[in-house]
């Protein structure tokens, strides 16, 4: 039941920073993150940034967890269109870019790639997108069952050109996300 009642929070928060950023308006996420704050979940904030999220959006797993699921579920809930990157795609054109990180070493195994080549392909991703000036928003969906030091070295790497970030409270047990977007100015 709590998974269920986590998972609902999440899709909220999700749905709150994506309808206002591709189309939805500044009452929707109030009214979300109240919402999210009656339920218990933390929704502290850093100072607010410049960043702009508009369609068309990237999404890409950085680990190759399953919890890009969660996210291409929530997109699809709210009628948000979007792409899901390929390595080595070209991320030129992209208004927006959704980084879902968390390892998944059977994920990885799978298809053929070691932990130091999807961190290889991460920071290289990163790159490309500062460099297309594509505001990041790094969304970490799974929850504590994803924070290990196999995932924190992912999130590592994304945290610090994340223009907004969104994380479970749970996955957030130890403040990482919110100490980091408070220290740096990134909404949370």
């Amino acid at each position: 039941m709590m998974k269920k009642i986590t998972v609902l929070i999440a899709t909220i928060l999700v749905l709150s920073i994506l309808l206002c950023a591709c189309g939805g308006n500044a009452e929707t996420t109030t009214a979300a993150k109240e919402e999210t704050t009656a339920a218990g979940q933390d929704t502290t904030q850093g100072e607010q940034t410049d960043a702009k999220f508009e369609a068309p959006v990237l999404l890409a797993s950085v680990g190759a967890s399953a919890d890009i699921s969660i996210a291409k579920s929530i997109l699809d809930k709210a009628g948000i269109e979007y792409t899901v990157y390929e390595n080595g795609a070209d991320v030129a054109g992209y208004k927006s870019a959704i980084l879902v990180p968390g390892v998944s070493v059977k994920g990885l195994g799978s298809a053929g790639i070691s932990v130091e080549d999807e961190l290889a392909a991460t920071k290289a991703l990163v790159s490309a997108l500062k460099a297309a000036n594509t505001p990041i928003v790094v969304a970490h969906l799974g929850g504590s069952s994803r924070r290990d030091e196999l995932t924190d070295q992912f999130i590592d790497v994304v945290l610090p050109d994340a223009a907004f970030i969104l994380a479970l409270a749970e996955g957030n047990a130890d403040n990482k996300f919110s100490d980091f977007a408070s220290a740096n100015g990134i909404e949370y």
